[in-house]
Protein backbone atom coordinates (compact mmCIF):
# COMPACT_ATOMS: atom_id res chain seq x y z
CA UNK A 1 0.00 0.00 0.00
CA UNK A 2 2.70 2.39 0.58
CA UNK A 3 6.32 2.36 -0.17
CA UNK A 4 9.26 3.16 1.98
CA UNK A 5 11.64 5.51 0.31
CA UNK A 6 15.17 5.13 1.54
CA UNK A 7 17.17 8.27 1.05
CA UNK A 8 20.84 7.40 0.95
CA UNK A 9 22.44 8.48 -2.27
CA UNK A 10 19.10 8.81 -4.01
CA UNK A 11 15.58 7.50 -3.75
CA UNK A 12 14.95 3.85 -3.62
CA UNK A 13 11.52 2.48 -3.04
CA UNK A 14 10.52 -0.31 -0.77
CA UNK A 15 6.85 -0.89 -0.12
CA UNK A 16 4.86 -0.59 3.11
CA UNK A 17 1.28 -1.57 3.95
CA UNK A 18 0.50 -5.38 4.69
CA UNK A 19 2.39 -7.63 7.03
CA UNK A 20 4.00 -10.94 7.72
CA UNK A 21 4.47 -11.45 11.46
CA UNK A 22 7.96 -11.30 12.96
CA UNK A 23 9.19 -14.39 14.78
CA UNK A 24 10.40 -13.41 18.25
CA UNK A 25 13.91 -14.17 19.41
CA UNK A 26 14.05 -17.23 21.64
CA UNK A 27 15.64 -15.14 24.41
CA UNK A 28 14.46 -11.60 25.09
CA UNK A 29 17.09 -8.88 24.81
CA UNK A 30 17.54 -6.22 27.39
CA UNK A 31 17.06 -2.60 26.44
CA UNK A 32 14.14 -0.40 25.55
CA UNK A 33 10.62 -1.70 25.69
CA UNK A 34 8.35 -3.15 28.29
CA UNK A 35 10.39 -6.21 29.19
CA UNK A 36 8.82 -9.58 29.13
CA UNK A 37 5.34 -9.75 27.69
CA UNK A 38 3.00 -12.61 27.07
CA UNK A 39 3.41 -14.28 23.72
CA UNK A 40 1.78 -12.52 20.80
CA UNK A 41 -1.83 -13.32 20.11
CA UNK A 42 -2.58 -15.09 16.85
CA UNK A 43 -6.11 -14.31 15.71
CA UNK A 44 -8.39 -16.09 13.28
CA UNK A 45 -6.71 -14.33 10.36
CA UNK A 46 -3.39 -15.95 11.37
CA UNK A 47 -1.66 -12.63 12.09
CA UNK A 48 0.45 -12.21 15.22
CA UNK A 49 -0.26 -9.08 17.20
CA UNK A 50 2.09 -8.10 20.00
CA UNK A 51 0.87 -6.14 23.03
CA UNK A 52 2.23 -2.66 23.68
CA UNK A 53 1.18 0.82 24.69
CA UNK A 54 1.70 4.49 23.96
CA UNK A 55 1.76 6.47 27.22
CA UNK A 56 -0.40 3.77 28.81
CA UNK A 57 -2.93 3.50 25.94
CA UNK A 58 -2.99 -0.17 24.97
CA UNK A 59 -2.19 -1.15 21.39
CA UNK A 60 -1.59 -4.34 19.47
CA UNK A 61 1.16 -4.26 16.87
CA UNK A 62 2.00 -6.27 13.81
CA UNK A 63 5.76 -6.16 13.23
CA UNK A 64 7.58 -5.48 9.96
CA UNK A 65 11.27 -6.28 10.41
CA UNK A 66 12.36 -7.71 7.06
CA UNK A 67 12.75 -6.00 3.72
CA UNK A 68 9.77 -7.92 2.33
CA UNK A 69 7.61 -6.98 5.33
CA UNK A 70 8.71 -3.34 5.03
CA UNK A 71 7.75 -3.39 1.35
CA UNK A 72 4.29 -4.87 1.92
CA UNK A 73 3.55 -2.90 5.08
CA UNK A 74 -0.22 -2.51 5.41
CA UNK A 75 -1.18 -2.94 1.76
CA UNK A 76 -4.85 -3.93 1.62
CA UNK A 77 -5.16 -4.14 5.43
CA UNK A 78 -7.95 -2.53 7.44
CA UNK A 79 -6.64 -2.15 10.99
CA UNK A 80 -8.75 -2.51 14.13
CA UNK A 81 -9.09 0.67 16.23
CA UNK A 82 -6.28 -0.35 18.63
CA UNK A 83 -4.04 -2.02 16.06
CA UNK A 84 -0.94 -0.78 14.27
CA UNK A 85 2.29 -1.82 12.63
CA UNK A 86 5.75 -1.30 14.06
CA UNK A 87 8.47 -1.01 11.43
CA UNK A 88 11.85 -2.10 12.81
CA UNK A 89 15.06 -1.56 10.83
CA UNK A 90 18.40 -3.22 11.60
CA UNK A 91 21.62 -1.43 10.78
CA UNK A 92 22.33 2.28 10.84
CA UNK A 93 19.48 4.74 11.12
CA UNK A 94 18.40 6.25 7.80
CA UNK A 95 16.01 8.85 6.49
CA UNK A 96 12.78 7.04 5.59
CA UNK A 97 9.80 7.91 3.48
CA UNK A 98 6.39 6.24 3.23
CA UNK A 99 3.70 6.45 0.60
CA UNK A 100 0.13 5.22 0.62
CA UNK A 101 0.05 2.99 -2.45
CA UNK A 102 -2.41 0.17 -1.86
CA UNK A 103 -3.56 1.48 1.54
CA UNK A 104 -7.28 1.16 2.20
CA UNK A 105 -7.47 3.55 5.15
CA UNK A 106 -5.86 6.74 6.45
CA UNK A 107 -2.82 6.19 8.65
CA UNK A 108 -0.94 8.05 11.36
CA UNK A 109 2.80 7.63 10.93
CA UNK A 110 4.73 8.17 14.16
CA UNK A 111 8.46 8.61 13.63
CA UNK A 112 10.26 7.25 16.71
CA UNK A 113 13.61 8.00 18.33
CA UNK A 114 15.93 5.22 19.47
CA UNK A 115 14.31 5.33 22.92
CA UNK A 116 10.88 4.94 21.25
CA UNK A 117 9.65 8.47 21.83
CA UNK A 118 7.45 9.99 19.13
CA UNK A 119 9.37 12.73 17.34
CA UNK A 120 6.61 13.65 14.87
CA UNK A 121 3.27 12.33 13.67
CA UNK A 122 2.13 12.61 10.06
CA UNK A 123 -1.43 11.66 9.09
CA UNK A 124 -1.89 10.53 5.50
CA UNK A 125 -5.25 9.93 3.81
CA UNK A 126 -5.99 6.74 1.93
CA UNK A 127 -5.32 7.31 -1.77
CA UNK A 128 -8.23 8.13 -4.06
CA UNK A 129 -9.02 5.57 -6.77
CA UNK A 130 -7.71 7.96 -9.45
CA UNK A 131 -4.44 8.65 -7.57
CA UNK A 132 -1.23 8.07 -9.53
CA UNK A 133 2.19 7.18 -8.17
CA UNK A 134 3.21 10.80 -8.69
CA UNK A 135 0.30 12.22 -6.66
CA UNK A 136 0.13 9.52 -3.97
CA UNK A 137 0.16 10.86 -0.36
CA UNK A 138 3.68 10.67 1.13
CA UNK A 139 5.55 11.44 4.35
CA UNK A 140 9.26 11.66 5.10
CA UNK A 141 10.97 11.14 8.43
CA UNK A 142 12.20 14.25 10.26
CA UNK A 143 15.69 12.68 10.26
CA UNK A 144 17.32 9.24 10.37
CA UNK A 145 15.15 6.69 12.21
CA UNK A 146 15.18 3.02 13.12
CA UNK A 147 11.54 2.67 14.31
CA UNK A 148 8.19 3.81 12.91
CA UNK A 149 4.72 3.11 14.31
CA UNK A 150 1.65 3.27 12.07
CA UNK A 151 -1.82 3.48 13.59
CA UNK A 152 -5.26 4.19 12.07
CA UNK A 153 -5.57 7.80 10.91
CA UNK A 154 -6.37 10.17 13.77
CA UNK A 155 -5.52 7.61 16.50
CA UNK A 156 -2.91 9.81 18.19
CA UNK A 157 -5.19 12.87 18.19
CA UNK A 158 -8.16 10.85 19.55
CA UNK A 159 -5.98 9.79 22.48
CA UNK A 160 -4.45 13.23 23.03
CA UNK A 161 -0.95 11.94 22.21
CA UNK A 162 1.71 14.14 20.64
CA UNK A 163 5.45 14.29 20.02
CA UNK A 164 7.28 13.12 23.14
CA UNK A 165 4.86 10.26 23.86
CA UNK A 166 6.66 7.02 24.77
CA UNK A 167 5.92 3.78 22.89
CA UNK A 168 6.45 0.55 24.81
CA UNK A 169 6.66 -2.86 23.13
CA UNK A 170 8.34 -6.14 24.09
CA UNK A 171 12.11 -5.75 23.91
CA UNK A 172 12.46 -8.81 21.70
CA UNK A 173 10.87 -6.84 18.86
CA UNK A 174 13.65 -4.24 18.82
CA UNK A 175 16.98 -4.41 17.00
CA UNK A 176 20.35 -4.22 18.72
CA UNK A 177 21.89 -0.81 18.14
CA UNK A 178 25.21 -2.36 17.12
CA UNK A 179 23.71 -4.25 14.17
Amino acid sequence: MRRIVLLASGLWLLGACASVPHEPSPEPRTGKGVGSHPAPRVSEDGVRRWPGNVEGVSIRVRVASTREQHYRGLTGVRLAADEGMLFVYAGPKQDRGFWMKGCVMALDIAWLSDDLRVTRIDTLPAPRPDETDGTMPRASSPGPVRYILEMPGGWFERHGLKAGARVRVPTELLVDEGR
